[in-house]
């Protein structure tokens, strides 16, 4: 009777241990090997991620290099490993040769870095626009390296003695200052010698000549000096028109004028013989006026006409 009883207890004991077993393959070690397959996979797509990831940032350091080199390959700048100053003030006064009125040049100071060294120059003076501009240009464009800061301009009269009449000339001028950074002791990677640039293309350069005369007024409150003696009909008498030619008289004597000569203030538009007048065109700064001289009468009996702009259709004339 017992050996049935063990025997059973035996298989009892032999299916919890087959059902334990199972469990613990199926449910537990099953079960850590999917986490470990999933951390595995996890690790996989971080990699293809990282990957991808590196592929598009090598792309983009690559269009950068390649930005940096053709910039580097097109530079036109250099800064010389030496300059002393008096090289400088003979460079800058060639600049400054014509059209300046007034130039000075003062050191201001020297300062030495790592990479370069720079002169600091105060700079002021008095000049034509024009060769304002010409002066900035090559500064600006040139091959030595330099930089302009804290710019101020604007316009200033000046008058000399036309060295032909002795009267005084007003001469539209600017009066300007600045300080200028002159780089040199430039480090081997930061600039390259000379001889070794590119030729400068002009298209990339901006125009030699000055887009405007900004710093000529365009209304005035006063008017100038008749440095060159020119006719002023306002105080001369027309006596004749011969042709072509219109015969005026002031204090000075007689003056045979011709269609676009130059008057004081303005110029001759017309001469009609016919109807025994000429016409002039005068600017008087605030206003631009048209006035029709005729002969035999002084300038307290012309006929003005105040011109109002370009393109200004005046009144017939009179027979016409």
């Amino acid at each position: 009777m017992k050996n049935p009883v063990v025997l059973t207890a035996l298989i009892l004991l032999a299916t919890v241990g087959v059902g334990a077993s199972s469990y613990y393959i199926t449910d537990v070690q099953q079960e850590q090997q999917i986490e470990q397959i999933q951390q595995r996979r996890q690790q996989a797509e971080m990699q293809h991620t990282r990957a991808a990831d590196l592929a598009i940032r090598e792309v983009a350091a690559a269009e950068a290099a390649e930005d940096v080199l053709r910039r580097w390959g097109s530079r036109y700048k250099f800064i010389p490993r030496t300059l002393n100053t008096a090289d400088m003030v003979e460079y800058l006064e060639g600049l400054t040769r014509n059209g300046f009125e007034q130039f000075d040049l003062a050191l201001g100071e020297q300062t030495t870095g790592p990479d370069f060294s720079t002169y600091t120059w105060n700079v002021n003076g008095t000049a034509y626009y024009s060769d304002f501009y010409h002066l900035l240009w090559h500064l600006e464009n040139n091959r030595e390296f330099y930089r302009i800061r804290n710019l101020t301009a604007k316009h200033v009269n000046v008058f000399k003695k036309n060295r032909r009449t002795d009267v005084d000339r007003r001469l539209d001028m600017v009066a300007f200052e600045f300080e200028l950074d002159a780089y040199f002791a430039g480090s081997e990677e930061i600039s390259a010698p000379e001889d070794s640039l590119r030729p400068i293309p002009l298209s990339i350069l901006p125009s030699h000549r000055p887009p405007d005369a900004s710093f000529t007024p365009l209304v005035r409150t006063d008017l100038p000096p008749n440095d060159e003696q020119l006719l002023d009909v306002e105080s001369a008498s027309l006596v004749a028109i011969m042709g072509s030619q219109a015969i005026f008289e002031d204090r000075y004597g007689r003056h045979v004028m011709l269609e676009g000569d130059r008057i004081y203030l303005g110029e001759i538009l017309m001469i009609d013989p016919i109807n025994s007048f000429v016409r002039v065109q005068l600017n008087k700064g605030d206003r631009v006026e048209t006035v029709n001289l005729r002969v035999g009468s002084g300038s307290g009996q012309n006929e003005y006409r105040q011109a109002l702009g370009d393109g200004v259709q005046l009144e017939p004339i009179e027979g016409q």
